[in-house]
């Protein structure tokens, strides 16, 4: 079964839900999976294809299905083992244009996937600052 792939990043909008933001440099790639593909296979594949060094990045595989695209409610699914791995090649072949999404992100960096930041907020109509607000950020570096 042939995959379509690409690098790039999340972005989350409150007018048009979640889209991936494909990196132009990297491009896509078409990769060959079969019903045994486990996770392991599946990342060296990418790491392959796309002329990764596996020993400067991680890299977090994931998809939207078609039904939740203009939704906020639903994030990106993530792939991190053989089961999810199974199952997103169940998906493929019902919906064949579900792109595999390859963020990257350095060695160096916090691994966790999302990092929380308190943030002050002042309206511009009034001398009010709003306090405590939570931002989530998507941390993917290509």
């Amino acid at each position: 079964m042939h995959i379509y792939s690409s690098c790039g990043l999340w972005n989350s909008s409150a007018r048009k839900g979640w889209s991936f933001l494909a990196d132009e440099v990297k491009g896509g790639r078409l990769l060959n999976l079969d019903g045994s593909s486990t996770f392991e296979k599946l990342k060296l594949m990418v790491y392959e294809d796309f002329g990764i060094d596996l020993t400067m990045v991680n890299l977090e595989l994931s998809y939207l299905p078609s039904e939740l695209i203009n939704t906020l409610e639903s994030p990106p699914v993530i792939i991190c083992n053989d089961r999810q791995v199974k199952k997103f090649l169940t998906y493929v072949r019902t919906k064949p244009s579900t792109r595999l999404c390859v963020c990257l992100q350095s060695k160096d960096e916090n691994p966790n996937r999302e990092a929380h930041m308190s943030v002050l907020v002042k309206p511009i109509s009034t001398n009010k600052t709003l306090s405590g607000m939570k931002v989530m950020m998507k941390i993917c570096v290509t």
